[in-house]
């Protein structure tokens, strides 16, 4: 299973340290007008050294169907694909859901509300992008993670 298409953030109580709201929407607006971009996932995914429309900060595999070397560093969180008794789960990982300050590294926000996405599934991990779609899924974050 991979996270593949579509990440909506909806805020509930995410604001910045000035009492702003965070903004519900996608990384990028969406083609048809369903959703807007959120300045807060476009930071998230530039923080995590990705294009708008990149499934890097959400991957397991990178681009070739190999496994990322390092799902914390740069992944806001994943479905583990490793054999065992956490295949297929969905790892959430911590302190990576905030805005940080381009020159400081500072905490500007923390999400605080609900990512919804669609996933796919393929036994090919090389074709994973063409897998059947699953979701979609419902990510709950709040500041106490």
């Amino acid at each position: 299973m991979y996270f593949r298409r579509d990440p909506i953030y909806y805020n509930i109580n995410g604001e910045y340290q000035d009492g702003t709201p965070l903004e519900s929407g996608g990384t990028q607006k969406h083609t048809k007008g369903y959703y807007k971009q959120s300045p807060f996932m476009e930071a998230l995914w530039v923080q995590c050294g990705a294009g708008l429309g990149a499934k890097a900060p959400m991957a397991y595999f990178d681009v070739k169907g190999n496994i990322r070397e390092n799902h914390t560093d740069k992944t806001l969180g994943y479905v583990d694909n490793a054999d065992g008794d956490k295949k297929f789960s969905v790892v959430i990982n911590a302190n990576q859901w905030c805005q940080r300050a381009e020159d400081s590294q500072d905490i500007l926000a923390w999400a605080n509300g609900v990512v919804i996405m669609s996933m796919t599934y393929s036994d090919n991990v090389t074709n994973v992008n063409k897998g059947t779609e699953v979701g979609p899924i419902v990510i709950w974050l709040d500041t106490n993670f």
